[in-house]
């Protein structure tokens, strides 16, 4: 049995060790970070602490998502020819016939995947959401049955480091710059996207937007039974909006649901809602059924998440906002009086959007982290003169506080990444909600 080497012990490679463990194979592992808590796990799964120095001996690397690509282990993985690989790739070469609803894209990924795994069991069947939406992917499919459909976020991470990975429905909801700082290049970004495709073939389908830039590349690149979605236009096999109602086509066309009655807010999330209907259709599960699914999902936590209403002051938690094409969707939500907090870790992109989108809708910026100079500089370049900058997210929430007058919006939507301040974006929002729910009027 192969020997496989776990790097980074945080929730993949925790679930993976207990899991490889459980199937009988030879492990090691490898972390920046070792601690008190992970020695502890380690020793209880009697798993070997290896070096860059000893990885030789192993067949296979498992990569956590977050590691890249140019990281001296990998680096030296490569030159010894050993097979780097990621969770969703383990995880099909280790389990048969496992049900797969692959969900990728720039953004939408974790509203989709919440809502197609609700749709999935409000229906009837069992579903889990695993992946990069914060679940350990291979001990949940460890302790599930063959009857389970998982539904899997898949990142660019992720799909970067995939060979074999087949599901057997998959989406890509959109592609807008984002991680060019990790993958290199926009094409890198695409191609990574595109892995989730690579394998699929006639009795598979996959999900596509037909207003997404990238679609025609998509659309050649795949083997399988493609559907579209679209809010803009008709589409003859798929899900698309007109007078304000979701239809679905394939040999006829039926009308799911009139907009007014979808739970879910703000126009972006109608793409994430035709992309579940889409798929639900193609598994099979009737229109009554998808129809009371969303007409009660109201969303998911970090998205554009009302936090309270203080003294007339509406408070929005989208710390899920991690690049500008997903905070520029959260500010098309709003009219105007936006007191919008942003910045964090750089990832190399063009913040032009973002200030295009706040046009006649910011009243201030509260800017922090490692961007926040950039995005200053940008803002003063568009006109925009009523400018904070601070050091962290409490100074952030008491200035926020201090310059909002009844009717305002504070909008945390950073347009960045976490890192550099917080682990990840929902301990940027929980600090924010905590914040946000201790002030006084």
């Amino acid at each position: 049995m192969e020997k496989i080497l776990v790097f980074g012990l945080a929730r993949t490679g925790i679930s993976a060790l207990k899991t490889l463990k459980l199937k009988g194979y030879d492990l090691g592992a490898i972390d920046d970070n070792i601690d008190e808590e992970k020695t502890k796990i380690l020793n209880e799964l009697d798993v070997k602490i290896e070096t860059i120095d000893t990885i030789d001996k192993y067949d296979i690397i498992l990569k956590s998502p977050g590691i890249r690509m140019d990281n001296p282990v990998i680096l030296k993985a490569n030159e010894l020819n050993i097979e780097v690989v990621s969770d969703l790739e383990l995880a099909q070469r280790i389990f048969e016939d496992i049900k797969i609803v692959a969900i990728t894209g720039t953004n939408g990924k974790t509203t989709t995947t919440s809502l197609m795994t609700k749709m999935l069991n409000d229906s009837g069947r069992k579903a889990i959401s695993i992946g990069n939406i914060g679940v350990g992917m291979l001990w949940e499919i460890y302790n599930s049955d063959k009857d389970t459909y998982f539904v899997i976020e898949c990142s660019s991470f992720q799909l970067e480091s995939t060979k074999n990975f087949k599901p057997q429905y998959s989406c890509i909801i959109n592609i807008t710059p984002d991680h060019i700082d990790w993958h290199g290049s926009m094409q890198n970004y695409v191609n990574a996207k595109k892995n989730v495709l690579k394998n699929q073939d006639e009795n598979c389908y996959t999900v596509l937007n037909v207003d997404d830039e990238y679609y025609e590349e998509c659309k050649k690149f795949t083997k399988s039974n493609v559907y579209d979605v679209s809010t803009s236009t008709d589409v003859k096999k798929g899900s698309f909006i007109k007078d304000d109602s979701i239809y679905f086509s394939d040999s006829d066309c039926n009308k799911i649901i009139d907009l007014k009655d979808v739970k879910l807010i703000g126009y972006h999330n109608y793409q994430n809602v035709l992309f579940c209907v889409t798929l639900a259709k193609l598994i099979g599960i009737n229109d009554d059924s998808i129809r009371q699914t969303l007409m009660s999902f109201s969303g998911v936590e970090h998205r554009l998440e009302f936090v309270r209403e203080l003294s007339g002051v509406k408070y929005y938690n989208d710390s899920k906002g991690t690049n500008v094409d997903a905070s520029v969707k959260a500010i098309e939500s709003f009219d105007k009086n936006v007191i919008i907090l942003a910045g964090g870790y750089d990832k190399k992109v063009s913040l032009d959007n973002f200030f295009i989108a706040g046009k006649d809708k910011f009243k201030a910026l509260i800017l922090m982290g490692q961007t926040r100079d950039l995005f200053e500089k940008k803002a003063r370049e568009y006109g925009f003169g009523n400018i904070f900058l601070v050091d962290d997210m409490k100074q952030a929430v008491t200035q926020a506080n201090k310059i909002a007058e009844s009717g305002d919006v504070v909008l945390l939507s950073p347009a960045s990444a976490s890192w550099g301040m917080y682990n990840n974006y929902e301990e940027r929002g929980n600090e924010f909600k905590e914040l946000v729910n201790n002030l006084r009027g």
